[in-house]
């Protein structure tokens, strides 16, 4: 297993570099730049190459690449032209907030959808089946952001139940030492607050999973189905194993690998397409943070957010194969 590790963090760079290189020359393509977003369309010459003179944007491009990437080694992600902060710092106080939306959303989209899929193969081509696949359907094609609007219109705005925007009520004097709202409610024994964070957090985790729980439905289900004319299933079920024992060691433990996969996979894409969903309700996570950078060319904060998000997907990823190795031991055996 830690040779796996090794040989996962050896990829990893080669990707990183590429993506730096890919992120350099985009952010520098496009359109205007942080001069003239940060001083408007009508600043006199003298202002822009004084803004540009202090960020180094006036020298060579290769001499820009080269400092980049130093900075990049020595963790040194610069300041935001739009705020003056450091970016690391901007970054470790949005980080937290995606990563509690993505992991609540995720958790939804599994224990639905694991055990809706697995109804679905079970009862296949019965109504169970059909209500299923018409529901993951109806999951998949509601676009996000319109789902967003209307679960906020419903369930805030008529009905008043939940929240409307924010991570916490604005009176709040809740402590964060970690930055995650729930976990820190725990931690500092504050029931309040967690009920406070749970509420805010329930309809941008609704919004946020109903891709991913009608795709891990879809995928349970048709992988379930796979498994199921194996031969082992057939050996397993002529012996008359327990519906425990059949159903655990030998359906669901060979059918989720896919799923797992399908798991890490969206992972990855909740925590950097979080986008539309931190905008609906004022979530304050990295997906608004990376929408304002791009809006106003703020190059350090879009270069760093960009290959943040990038190492974070790979690092998704290696875990999803690490956990390949835990639920099916023949992998272990081939590596």
């Amino acid at each position: 297993m830690l040779r796996l590790v090794g040989q996962r963090l050896a990829q990893t760079a080669p990707i990183l570099f590429a993506l730096s290189l890919a992120v350099f020359a985009w952010v520098r393509a496009l359109p205007g730049g942080p001069a003239n977003a940060l001083l408007g369309e009508h600043a006199s010459p003298e202002a822009i190459a004084e803004v540009n003179a202090a960020y180094a944007l006036d020298e060579p491009i290769w001499t820009q690449y080269w400092r980049f990437v130093v900075k990049l080694v020595q963790l040194d992600l610069g300041s935001s032209i739009r705020t003056r902060q450091p970016v690391m710092d901007e970054i470790a106080s949005r980080f937290p907030a995606t990563v509690e939306l993505t992991v609540a959303g995720l958790l939804i989209a599994v224990v639905v959808g694991v055990p809706l899929g697995t109804l679905a193969a079970k009862y296949h081509g019965r109504w169970p089946d059909r209500l299923s696949v018409v529901g993951s359907l109806l999951g998949i094609s509601i676009p996000v952001f319109f789902l967003a609007l209307l679960l906020k219109y419903v369930f805030a705005v008529e009905l008043g139940w939940l929240p409307a925007s924010g991570r916490l009520e604005p009176t709040s004097q809740a402590a964060h030492p970690t930055g995650f709202y729930v976990l820190d409610g725990i931690l500092t024994r504050d029931g309040a607050a967690v009920v406070d964070a749970l509420r805010h957090l329930l309809l941008p985790a609704l919004a946020l999973a109903s891709v991913p729980l009608a795709i891990i439905s879809r995928v349970t289900r048709a992988s379930l189905l796979q498994v199921q004319t194996e031969s082992y299933i057939r050996t397993a079920t002529a012996k008359g194993l327990g519906p425990l024992r059949f159903n655990v060691h030998h359906l669901l433990r060979n059918g989720l690998l896919p799923v797992i996969t399908i798991v890490g996979l969206q992972g990855g894409i909740l925590l950097s397409g979080a986008v539309l969903t931190e905008t609906v309700f004022s979530w304050g996570g990295m997906g608004s943070w990376m929408l304002t950078s791009i809006q106003y060319r703020d190059f350090p904060a879009m270069q760093a957010g960009i290959l943040f998000l990038a190492l974070i997907f790979v690092l998704v990823n290696m875990l999803v194969d690490l956990t390949y190795l835990v639920i099916d031991p023949r992998l272990k055996r081939a590596e």
